[in-house]
């Protein structure tokens, strides 16, 4: 398995790339077909790059890790610990488990179990009438994925229903920043 460049993944290459383009210019992009079964440890060449590339939208994907691992550690400082820990260790992969505390070959799992967490938090209040449990979830996801549209949509509909209308504003104005050119969220 080679690697891309200085002993880094190309998918940490390129993830770091998108996601310093969508906070400088403030754009959310929607990924095209991502497929779930690649995993990041099939993403290290810049040749299994673009062999990946051509089924799923790696960049999407790679985007999704970058904002997962700054999310959770509490801001991009992470990104070059990562860096400086590869340059002691000679490992990305030892590197990466020293510093976030995840297995590179773990990440894909951790980064698309989204919608079943997401699932988990709409029954609890929808059906089970948690609304507690509910916030505890949806906050946990927001660290981890603070740019999903549909979980802040969710916890606005959650708001609503209590009546919390500012919180509700808050999630509604989050999505809206998400997705301006959806109609919807200005409706809503």
């Amino acid at each position: 398995m080679g690697l891309a460049h200085n002993g880094i993944p190309q998918w940490f290459e390129e993830g770091i790339s998108e996601y310093m383009k969508s906070e400088v210019i403030n754009t959310i992009s929607l990924p095209g077909g991502v497929d779930t079964s690649i995993k990041f440890t099939q993403l290290h060449s810049p040749a299994e790059w673009r062999s990946a590339s051509d089924t799923s939208d790696v960049y999407y994907a790679a985007n999704k890790a970058i904002y997962y691992i700054v999310g959770k550690h509490g801001g991009a400082g992470i990104l070059n610990t990562i860096l400086m820990e590869l340059q002691q260790s000679g490992s990305f992969e030892q590197s990466f488990l020293n510093v976030t505390g995840i297995e590179e070959s773990t990440l894909h799992d951790v980064i698309f179990s989204f919608n079943e967490k997401l699932q988990e938090a709409r029954l609890a209040w929808v059906k089970e009438g948690d609304f507690e449990l509910a916030h505890q979830l949806y906050n946990e996801l927001f660290q981890l994925h603070p740019h999903e549209s549909l979980a802040w949509h969710q916890y606005a509909i959650m708001h609503e229903e209590q009546q919390n209308w500012k919180e509700a504003l808050v999630a509604r104005e989050t999505v809206i920043k998400l997705q301006p050119n959806e109609s919807a969220s200005y409706l809503n």
